[in-house]
């Protein structure tokens, strides 16, 4: 199923835990129909821990649901293509695995119920030999609706995983301030756009350091930087393109940082029923302290399919909780505190003035409204205690 190919542009890795088979159908079709040649680039499906475990169907007549011990994905259109098995649950220990095992000099995450469009792939590659600069970047990511949302919910791009930033490119900071040892661009012939020289980063990643870089040290040519802020133009994950040097950086990163601190508050990102969402941010920041740019850039465009399950009151109320709390936390982990921490005996009595102040029983907007404010108040809770000198933009 998979040949091992020397030469890859670019992997596209999908972490998927107990996927809707209709929806990851969707995916895969939108693959197959990308303009790039299958040659050049791969596919991974990284099934996290799920039940009824994915693998490879020997052909599309063997696409679906094959028993109860496995579901099968149609991966036979693509030379490059395989199923890995990620036993640690969590949307981090999937990605990590996932760029562990891929091969391309360029990495497009993908979701389970992300619809790329059919110019996505070879967009990200021309993106990354214009602009070598970008360590992290993505694009537009639009809904499909399962069914018609209640008017409350259709302004709510972030509780969704959406993104629409207009036509206009943005990038943060303004310039890279490291001169990447491998673009893809270097190695781009005029004549022949597809053709890319490989640095086999595989294993090195699986063990989250860089490739001839056992210590978390940077390499010399790269220049890390202080961020003080996190930039709305960042990359969600939802079709974020990595380049392979940004993702060393950022698994060496999460190893360095589980290794420190030696508990779970390393990650802040889905894992089981948790809503939390801040692996996408980390990454993002990771990025730019290491010198590189993220950004935003419109042409590259996805569909992000919307279950009716996520188009709930209750739900909606978990992801504003939950993503608000991570959101904080993995700031923390950054040096970055636009909140200061409060004294965990205070939030009783901060969430009690917040329920009258913002009165969540009038409707959904004022519910999310305090739902939100909940996860922030729990998230300063969970802070330890810092000198309020080190607190960057501290506010209440």
């Amino acid at each position: 199923m998979a040949n091992a190919s020397s030469s890859l542009l670019l992997s596209v890795v999908i972490p998927t835990h107990n996927p809707r088979i209709d929806f990851l159908t969707r995916v895969i079709e939108a693959l197959k129909q990308q303009t790039l040649p299958c040659e050049q680039w791969e596919v991974l499906v990284v099934d996290n821990g799920s039940r009824v475990p994915l693998k490879a169907a020997v052909g599309p007549r063997n696409y679906g649901t094959t028993g109860p011990q496995a579901t099968a994905v149609d991966l036979s259109w693509h030379p490059n293509a395989r199923v890995v098995r990620e036993e640690e649950l969590g949307l981090t220990f999937a990605r990590l695995r996932g760029l562990a095992e891929a091969k391309g000099e360029l990495i497009v995450m993908v979701d389970d119920d992300n619809v790329l469009a059919p110019d996505y792939v070879e967009t990200a590659v021309r993106i990354a030999e214009e602009r070598p600069g970008l360590g992290a970047f993505g694009g537009k990511c639009l809904p499909e609706f399962e069914v018609e949302p209640p008017e409350w919910l259709k302004a709510r791009g972030k509780g969704l995983g959406l993104r629409d930033r207009g036509d206009r490119e943005e990038f943060f900071p303004e310039a890279a301030i490291c001169e990447a040892s491998v673009s893809v661009g270097q190695f781009l012939p005029s004549a022949a756009p597809h053709a890319v020289s490989q640095t086999r980063l595989s294993k090195a990643v699986e063990n989250h350091s860089p490739p001839n870089h056992r210590s978390t040290e940077p390499p010399k040519h790269r220049v890390t930087r202080r961020v003080t802020e996190f930039s709305d133009c960042a990359p969600i994950g939802a079709g974020m393109v990595l380049r392979r040097e940004a993702a060393a950086a950022y698994a060496a990163r999460i190893d360095e940082k589980t290794k420190s601190l030696k508990d779970e508050k390393t990650i802040t990102d889905r894992k089981g029923n948790s809503l939390a969402s801040g692996g996408d941010n980390d990454i993002c920041l990771t990025v730019v302290e290491e010198g590189w740019q993220v950004g935003y850039l419109p042409e590259l465009v996805l569909t992000h399919l919307i279950p009716k399950q996520r188009m709930t009151l209750d739900y909606q109320r978990r992801m504003a909780r939950d993503s608000m709390k991570s959101f904080i936390l993995m700031l923390d982990q950054h040096g970055i505190r636009p909140w200061p921490a409060m004294p965990k005996w205070s939030l009783p009595l901060r969430v009690a003035s917040d329920w009258w102040r913002v009165k969540p029983w009038r409707g959904p907007d004022e519910s999310l409204r305090f739902w939100g404010h909940l996860g922030m108040y729990e998230g300063r809770a969970a802070l330890p205690a810092l000198p309020a000198a080190a607190a960057v933009g501290s506010g209440q």
